[in-house]
């Protein structure tokens, strides 16, 4: 795996925020190349609900740079800013609970 972020590689962040399990909806980017890739890292590191995943697009690539599954929900939290573009952050949190519930189950 290549560490880009410590070279200075030109290209902007894109955070964007991966909520599911079975079906993943990614939030905070309508590039097709960074929903894939985020959706391609939450599967490799067997994710679980919810994630912030960090992209980069270097030389026309999305390369993920950081998959946090204990991203915060404060008002300042880039995961919550990417999964709110579309919608409130009660609708978003709705999101989250029901996707962890389903994986539970009455189990919870």
């Amino acid at each position: 795996m290549r560490d880009f972020t410590d070279r200075g590689c030109p290209g902007s962040e894109i955070t964007v925020s991966v909520v599911g399990n079975q079906h993943l909806t990614v939030f905070g980017s309508q590039v097709l190349e960074v929903q894939s890739a985020a959706q391609r890292a939450f599967r490799a590191l067997e994710c679980r609900d919810f994630a912030r995943v960090d992209v980069q697009m270097i030389e026309g690539q999305a390369v993920v740079v950081n998959v946090n599954t204990l991203c915060c929900f404060d008002a300042s939290s880039a995961f919550l800013a990417a999964g709110t573009t579309d919608q409130s952050v009660a609708a978003f949190m709705t999101d989250i609970v029901e996707t962890t519930y389903q994986r539970y189950g009455s189990t919870c």
